[in-house]
């Protein structure tokens, strides 16, 4: 069976029932996914520099953000899409926090993405995050 559900965010039970002969008692059930579509949490990283990660999640976008613990000048975020070309793009930023959207995802695209920000000075770059859609 292979469909799509509609919940309202909470904690819920789940039960698989299977039905069958015995010459058939065997089940295989890895490919139980779950996802979140419209709006979710996304993806979230803490450092002591910076939360980031995803959210905005609505449609065929997300909205990467960037919250850094003291001012930065820049952020900038490095991203790759399904293992693409990178791309570099100065963030914007909205009241101490950067973000920047990121369009034309589909289910199940991989997107990889890390930040260049400057502290007191000095820039640092991030590790590399990973969010599938």
């Amino acid at each position: 069976m292979t469909g799509n559900v509609q919940i309202q965010p909470g904690t819920y039970d789940v039960y698989l029932v299977f039905k069958g002969s015995p010459e058939y008692d065997l089940m295989n059930v890895n490919w139980f996914v779950f996802r979140a579509n419209g709006q979710g949490n996304g993806d979230s990283h803490t450092h002591p520099d910076y939360t980031a990660g995803i959210r905005g999640i609505t449609g065929n976008e997300v909205t990467i953000f960037f919250a850094p613990t003291t001012e930065a000048r820049y952020v900038d975020v490095h991203l790759k899409v399904n293992n693409g070309q990178q791309l570099n793009y100065r963030m914007t930023e909205r009241n101490g926090e950067w973000e920047r959207v990121v369009e034309n995802l589909s289910s199940g695209d991989v997107l990889e993405y890390s930040f260049t920000y400057e502290k007191l000075g000095p820039q640092y770059t991030t590790e590399w995050f990973t969010y599938t859609r």
